[in-house]
């Protein structure tokens, strides 16, 4: 019983230490634990993000744009030392958005069997359009001057003599709507001859694709 009471008189005469001890305890493990739960909820968060960032990998991985060149004309006579000007017709035959970045064109005389010369190469040029953003199955009219100008030879051999064909190539540089980080540049080429008829109408003929089109000037990314 006496030791009990001497206890007693021990607790008593310490509570208040007691009390501090007690409470720093407690308030230790309710900040352990709360360390805990916030570690839990930004690992939670990390797997989120790193889940959504899969879904729309896997998406955009599956649903691209595809930029096809639709058809190609001349928007303006052909005149010696000046630019060609073309109309270019692009459709978006994928199932996302694209985005046009940057385009290409120019031209070269070549024979009349229609052999393309290899190293043929182009400088990025003007997109003369406000809106870039081809939406799925939407089909837009891009207006491009050529890199160089019609030289006046050039002009008499295909207009003049038609001993020569006037061969017309770019591309189209095009991405997806996606975040910045996982964009994928694609690009889109063509190369087209350009066949007058024998009464042209005023004065342009129609571009056409070779009957087995070059895999150099003519593909699809």
């Amino acid at each position: 019983m006496s030791c009990f009471l001497a206890a007693w008189t021990w607790i008593t005469e310490h509570a208040t230490v007691l009390a501090m001890v007690v409470s720093a305890l407690a308030a230790f493990w309710i900040a352990f634990y709360t360390v805990k739960l916030t570690s839990a909820t930004i690992e939670q968060a990390v797997l989120t993000r790193d889940a959504l960032k899969l879904t729309r990998d896997g998406f955009n991985a599956t649903h691209r744009p595809k930029i096809r060149v639709r058809h190609l004309w001349l928007s303006e006579p052909v005149a010696g030392g000046k630019p060609l000007v073309a109309s270019l017709v692009l459709a978006n035959v994928g199932d996302a958005i694209a985005i046009i970045d940057t385009m290409g064109f120019d031209y070269n005389v070549i024979s009349l069997d229609g052999v393309l010369p290899g190293g043929l190469n182009v400088q990025p040029a003007t997109v003369w359009r406000e809106n870039n953003r081809l939406g799925l199955g939407e089909t837009a009219t891009f207006r491009l001057e050529s890199h160089s100008d019609f030289h006046p030879t050039h002009f008499e051999n295909v207009v003049t003599k038609k001993d020569k064909r006037l061969c017309c190539f770019g591309f189209v540089q095009y991405f997806d709507e996606g975040p910045t980080e996982t964009r994928k540049i694609r690009r889109t080429e063509f190369c087209r001859i350009l066949r007058f008829p024998a009464e042209p109408i005023e004065g342009n003929g129609r571009f056409f694709r070779l009957d087995k089109p070059d895999e150099d000037y003519e593909y699809e990314d």
